[in-house]
């Protein structure tokens, strides 16, 4: 026992001059200031507060309930999820890395002997236990674990990001099916003014105040009418195929023209913009691009302290005889370990330099993210406020040429024009009531960019695991 002690005092002194001879602790890094702090306001903002669930915003309970079906079904969405279980899983194995290792052995044997023609068995039992311990010295071990875990806060942030690309798909395609769906009442409504005006012209050339080329153009304008009411129905029933699939349907089964809205609504107020460097903690993309660098930081932490000497700690206790003396013989060792390696081809100082070009690169992404960032919320606040500028002008426009129809209608009637006059004005003003639909629904789109660019990580609920479902369709299959 005194032997035991004296050597235990002999390797804790030489840990301790190991210590002073390596002591250092693995150098860390930071995000420089310049990209973390961003000074400056946005050009254009409104009042309305930012929702985390931003879709909310526009009123709509047909796309909030879709919405709401994409994040619970969607399988993409669901695989997100799967990818953040698995980090978290390896943060947990990254943790349990303690340093610390304790087992258990036992061991039996039987062996047989021959004297004398006499053969004699005799058995003998061993039981022992065995510890190590690692002194994490230069911070390796712990180094290892943060990385991991910082990567598992990452992947939960990728959840955020794919839920919010997944609203703003559905989004996009719900409000383009709305458009399609209004431009095809307008085209039917305008087909059947059409035709009306079309009965009226075969009177007025019976009546020999029309020429057959006026309804030839006029028919001509019709059947683009048609051509226009097929093509807007085509893309009516595309959208609603996507949006079936985005909420985690089959299109054969799913109709989500059943849960559409009558028509297109109105943009919401413009919403506060706030500060860039708001917007950077909020966002769940430019969160998870900061934690991925403070990950890659700690594994260049990780990778320089893995080139100082290991320093650890082993202790054993064991016995072993015949079953009757099996606890009368003990055997109690403890040692300590130094492992320098001296030569390893450069290895080691190899992974120190891809760790830490791995690292630039992140943080060069990072700043480059932040600029994209910005980048989105000015234009598509830009573009809300261009496009918000062209509708008014096209329902100015479009009064205008209600105005213009009307006075080459009666110049016509009272044979001071010819009927091409007309069409043209016709033909103008029903391009202007397209051109409304379509522009109602780019506001919208902006909106959503808008609202995109500027949201935090909405309130989100795992799905359930679906290994057990793959299990029973193998069983299934057998």
């Amino acid at each position: 026992m005194k032997r035991m002690k004296s050597s235990a005092r002999n390797w804790i002194l030489l840990i301790g001059v190991g210590a002073l001879a390596f002591g250092c602790v693995a150098p860390t890094h930071h995000l420089p200031s310049h990209i973390s702090e961003v000074e400056g306001e946005f050009s254009i903002g409104g009042e309305a507060a930012i929702q985390d669930e931003w879709w909310k915003s526009f009123e709509d309970k047909s796309l909030n309930a879709l919405i709401e079906l994409a994040l619970t079904n969607n399988f993409s969405l669901a695989a997100t999820w799967d990818r953040f279980a698995q980090a978290e899983a390896q943060a947990r194995i990254a943790g349990a890395d303690t340093g610390f290792f304790l087992e258990g052995r036992a061991g039996a044997s039987t062996s047989r002997e021959r004297d004398d023609g006499n053969e004699r068995g005799a058995q003998r039992l061993s039981l022992g236990i065995f510890a190590s311990y690692e002194l994490d010295l230069w911070g390796r071990v712990g180094a290892a674990a943060e990385a991991e875990l910082l990567e598992a806060e990452a992947s939960r942030e990728d959840v955020s990001i794919a839920a919010l690309s997944l609203a703003a798909e559905v989004s996009l395609s719900y409000f383009a099916s709305l458009e399609a769906r209004d431009e095809i009442l307008v085209l039917t409504r305008q087909r059947a003014n059409n035709d009306d005006a079309l009965k009226l012209l075969r009177l007025q050339f019976a009546n020999g105040q029309a020429g057959a080329a006026d309804i030839l153009r006029l028919e001509n304008v019709i059947e683009g009418n048609e051509g226009d009411i097929a093509f807007a129905r085509r893309e009516f029933e595309i959208l609603q195929a996507q949006l079936s699939v985005l909420v985690g349907a089959s299109p054969l089964q799913f109709r989500a023209d059943e849960m559409t809205a009558a028509g297109l609504p109105d943009a919401p107020p413009l919403p506060k913009t706030g500060l860039p460097s708001v917007l950077l903690r909020r966002r769940p993309d430019m969160r998870a691009a900061e934690l991925r660098v403070l990950s890659a930081d700690r594994s260049v932490a990780e990778a320089i302290a893995d080139r100082y000497p290991r320093v650890s700690i082993s202790a054993s206790v064991e016995t072993s005889g015949k079953v009757s003396d099996l606890f009368d013989n003990w055997l109690a060792n403890l040692a300590g370990n130094l492992v320098q390696p001296l030569i390893d081809g450069g290895e080691r100082v190899a992974v120190v330099e891809r760790e830490k070009a791995r690292l630039s690169a992140l943080i060069n992404d990072y700043s480059q993210s932040v600029l994209s960032a910005l980048q989105e919320v000015e234009e598509a606040a830009l573009r809300e406020t261009q496009t918000r500028d062209l509708l008014a002008s096209t329902e100015k426009r479009r009064v205008r040429a209600v105005t213009i129809l009307e006075r080459v209608r009666e110049s016509f009637i009272n044979q001071q024009s010819e009927y091409i006059n007309v069409l043209d004005a016709i033909s103008s003003l029903q391009a202007l009531e397209r051109e409304i639909i379509r522009t109602r629904q780019d506001l919208l789109a902006a909106r959503v960019s808008l609202l995109r660019a500027l949201a935090g990580s909405p309130e989100l609920t795992p799905p359930a695991p679906r290994d057990g479902e793959l299990a029973l369709d193998k069983e299934s299959a057998q």
